[in-house]
C-alpha cells in the first residue's frame, strides 16, 4: 500500500509542477477562486493527520479536478477561437458548472476532515487611511492607520475585505484552522 501512496503522491507533484508553470493553468487558478480554495484544502489534508488512504483518495480527486480544469482552459481556447460550433457552447458552458460543482463537493469533503471550533483574523492597516475589515461580508471592526483590529470567526473558508468607505481596498480568500489567530496586513 504504501508504494501505491508513494506512486500517486509522485504523479500528483509531477502533475502540480506542469500545472504550476502553464500560463492558461496558473490564470485559471487565480481567477476561479472555487479552484483556489479546493487547491488550498487539498495541501490542507496532504499536511493532515488522515490516514494514507485518505490522503491518496484526495490527492487523486483533486488531480482529476486539475485535469479536468486544463481540458476546460484547452476548450475555453477553442470557444474564443470560434471554432466550437452546434452544442459545443452548451456542452462547454454545462462543463464549466459541473466542475465548479465537483470543485464545491471537494472542498466540503475535505473540511469535514479539519477540526472545527474558534479562529480569529485581524486586519493590520498599513494604509494612510481609516479601514473598515469585514468577514464573509459582515462587519467586524474599525481600523485607523498603522493600528489593527481583532475579529473572531469559525474556521474554515472565508472572505476577508477591507473597505474605505464604500471603495474595496484589499479582498482575499483564506482558510482559517481552528485555533488559528492569522493577522492581514493591508498596505
Amino acid at each position: 500500500m504504501h508504494g501505491k501512496l508513494s506512486s500517486v503522491m509522485s504523479a500528483l507533484v509531477v502533475l502540480v509542477i506542469c500545472v504550476a508553470f502553464s500560463p492558461a493553468a496558473k490564470a485559471a487558478q487565480e481567477i476561479n477562486p472555487l479552484f483556489v480554495q479546493a487547491q488550498q484544502y487539498a495541501a490542507q489534508v496532504a499536511s493532515s493527520s488522515a490516514s494514507d488512504d485518505v490522503k491518496a483518495g484526495f490527492a487523486q480527486r483533486f488531480a482529476t479536478l486539475q485535469g479536468r480544469q486544463q481540458q476546460l482552459w484547452q476548450l475555453a481556447g477553442e470557444v474564443d477561437a470560434g471554432q466550437c460550433i452546434g452544442g459545443c457552447l452548451d456542452n462547454y458552458n454545462n462543463e464549466i458548472m459541473s466542475w465548479q460543482s465537483s470543485l464545491q463537493q471537494f472542498s466540503a469533503d475535505a473540511a469535514a476532515l479539519a477540526p472545527q471550533g474558534d479562529a480569529q483574523a485581524s486586519l493590520q492597516n498599513n494604509t494612510s487611511g481609516a479601514l473598515d475589515f469585514y468577514i464573509d461580508g459582515q462587519y467586524q471592526c474599525h481600523t485607523l492607520m498603522n493600528l489593527f483590529c481583532t475579529a473572531q470567526t469559525k474556521s474554515g473558508p472565508h472572505v476577508l475585505t477591507a473597505t474605505s468607505g464604500s471603495t474595496v481596498v484589499k479582498t482575499e480568500d483564506v482558510i482559517l484552522t481552528a485555533g488559528e489567530s492569522r493577522t492581514w496586513t493591508v498596505p
